[in-house]
């Protein structure tokens, strides 16, 4: 995707090439946190209550069980650099 949008932003000729920058970052969650994070997400709120809440005990239970109440999640932040 990175190389995609890149190939976009040269093809359009209003730009000098494109210089891009990337910034990996982890996070770390509780279940606590890491469920309310999820909450705000759509795709999950969008759920009806009895499903979303039967999801959330069995997520709740993977992290508890299998992580030890943590989990940690890898991000990345990419920025395009394009001057005219």
């Amino acid at each position: 995707m990175i190389a995609e949008t890149e190939i976009r932003i040269n093809a359009t000729g209003l730009f000098a090439p494109v210089i891009i920058k990337t910034y990996p970052w982890t996070q770390s969650y509780t279940t606590k946190t890491y469920l309310r994070l999820i909450n705000t997400y759509s795709n999950y709120r969008n759920l009806d209550e009895p499903t979303r809440t039967l999801l959330f005990q069995a997520i709740a239970n993977l992290i508890d069980q299998q992580y030890a109440g943590m989990i940690t999640k890898s991000y990345l932040a990419v920025l395009f650099l394009a001057q005219k």
